[in-house]
């Protein structure tokens, strides 16, 4: 039950980044304005 558990935060977090990331991406993507560059 414990590693279910710890699998379930590791994919919690892995999703969590991949998040981030695309909205960091996003970002980059777009000017202060948020206009496609």
């Amino acid at each position: 039950m414990i590693v279910l558990h710890n699998q379930y935060l590791h994919l919690k977090e892995i999703f969590f980044q991949k998040k981030q990331l695309s909205a960091l991406f996003f970002r980059l993507g777009h000017d202060a304005l948020g206009h496609p560059l």
